[in-house]
């Protein structure tokens, strides 16, 4: 389907559109069917590390404020949470509360739900 000239005629409008709207092109379509990113996401923002601070930042400002107000079922998960709240990663949340790794993920996996994600 994708090597048909009906295909690719409405891809070339469709570039056109993409184009006069602004926006980028991501794929390089000079590799035919093998098209590939010109560049990976992971790679594009890990390059604009100041976006990404800023996210990060705000999003730790709201695990600490969901740290005060959220009403937690056990102590055991307000630890968790107030570890992952200062940056800490699922690991080494187990290893400093000397917890079991699948009851962080567990408690992880239930807070962020409450937390919205």
């Amino acid at each position: 389907m994708f090597k048909t000239a009906k295909f690719k005629k409405l891809q070339q409008q469709w570039y056109r559109k993409i184009a006069k709207a602004g926006h980028v092109e991501i794929e390089n379509t000079d590799h035919g069917d093998k098209a590939m990113l010109y560049r990976w996401d992971s790679h594009y923002f890990a390059s604009r590390k100041g976006l990404k601070s800023e996210a990060q930042a705000r999003y730790y400002e709201l695990a600490r404020q969901f740290l005060n107000d959220h009403n937690f079922d056990t102590s055991n998960e307000k630890l968790v949470w107030e570890q992952h709240s200062e940056g800490l990663s699922i690991v080494d949340i187990a290893s400093k509360l000397r917890f079991k790794l699948a009851f962080v993920r567990k408690c992880m996996k239930k807070l962020k739900g409450a937390f919205g994600l």
